[in-house]
């Protein structure tokens, strides 16, 4: 039973990397599903995520662990995410507050630096549609999907050059969903999954300055696989959820003391969904969903006013930052029109990032398809 044999594809699409869930299928229930790595934290969403080579304070040091030994002082990071309305593929995606992250950095002698660290990595509800398919049939339903992970995280300045640091932390990805497909006749066959994993993922990091304007640094993120979802009725195919690993380099340069240029492009393994589909009984519709390695590009600004001695405005930052992100949607390349309907895959998508610091408060706005996204954040240094 051809039909039944796509309900066991499965993706998961990152970041973001940001590494986080991202499930598709052969099934309508993931057909606009892809994962995205959510902003964590007010500065590293100003910045659109370059930060592989400035990760100065304790929100930052933790996504990219080699620099926890820049950290000077204990440093408690909390954040928020509201995502508005709007349209991901055939499907819609709903508003939403959610939980951003915990963060609390602290420096450990000169050349020493340790964190902890919660972060929601991911939160989706999706209302699927009842848009009309070529044959006359349509889905309707809804899918959400959480990913949340906890770790620690160390940094060692070697050289006050050369600077290294690990991450590992515990990934839980839950999604439930249900959808019904109604044919041109009026028939229904509706579908369920429910699904809840934990999956250790790890990061590890270099920072390299060679001089006091211009730093580099080189970040890996593990790939997650969560294992054991089920798709019902009628079988019962097991799935796998797989987060892709995502390699990066970065570059931070300042002209002055005011400004700092970050720049970053991330190579992301998205073919390891397609692999993963393809390996947890798919069989050989699995070769008509294809996914291809992407790269990603950030570049951003970062420019704090100095006026003297006046303290209002050595307390603020003004960040700038564009994104050009690679898609995690999976591409039907076979001749079923149905398919090629939910699946028609997508390409490269941007994003930009303003954001505003003053003292401890942070808030940035994204602008984005499918919808904007506003991240507010506080710190309390100690």
């Amino acid at each position: 039973m051809r039909s039944l044999s796509r309900l066991a594809l499965a993706i998961v699409s990152v970041l973001a990397g940001a590494a986080s869930v991202s499930a598709q299928t052969g099934d309508p229930l993931f057909r606009s599903w892809e994962w995205v790595e959510e902003p964590q934290s007010a500065r590293a969403a100003g910045l659109a995520g370059a930060l592989a080579a400035e990760p100065s304070d304790g929100s930052t040091a933790l996504l990219f662990p080699a620099g926890l030994s820049l950290v000077s002082e204990p440093d408690l990071r909390v954040s928020m995410r509201y995502t508005g309305s709007g349209s991901l593929n055939l499907d819609r995606v709903t508003s939403q507050w959610a939980p951003g992250e915990v963060a609390f950095a602290l420096p450990v002698g000169l050349s020493w630096g340790v964190g902890a660290y919660y972060r929601e990595r991911r939160h989706l509800d999706l209302e699927i549609q009842d848009e009309v398919l070529p044959d006359g049939s349509f889905d309707q339903g809804y899918l959400g999907v959480t990913g949340r992970e906890a770790g620690v995280a160390v940094g060692f300045a070697a050289l006050p050059s050369l600077r290294f640091g690990a991450r590992v932390g515990l990934s839980r990805a839950k999604l439930s969903g249900q959808v019904s497909t109604t044919s041109a006749a009026g028939v229904a066959s509706p579908l369920s999954s429910d699904f809840r994993d934990d999956a250790a993922r790890l990061g590890i990091g270099v920072l390299f300055a060679p001089e006091q304007r211009l730093q580099i640094g080189l970040q890996f993120d593990s790939k997650v696989a969560w294992s054991g979802a089920k798709l019902t009725p009628a079988g019962e195919s097991p799935y796998d959820l797989v987060s892709p690993a995502r390699v990066g380099i970065g570059v931070l340069y300042r002209p002055s003391t005011a400004v700092q240029i970050l720049g970053q492009v991330d190579r992301v393994g998205w073919s390891a969904v397609e692999g993963a589909a393809r390996c947890c009984g798919a069989g050989s519709s699995a070769g008509d969903l294809t996914l291809e390695d992407g790269t990603d590009v950030r570049l951003a600004l970062e420019f704090r006013p100095q006026y003297g001695n006046i303290g209002i405005w050595n307390r603020i930052a003004i960040r700038v930052g564009v994104h050009s992100r690679s898609r995690g949607l999976l591409e039907y390349v076979g001749d079923d029109p149905v398919q090629q309907a939910r699946f028609p895959g997508a390409g490269r998508s941007t994003e930009w990032s303003v954001g505003l610091a003053f003292w401890r408060f942070e808030v940035t706005r994204i602008g984005r398809k499918p919808s904007t996204v506003w991240v507010f954040g506080v710190r309390q240094p100690f």
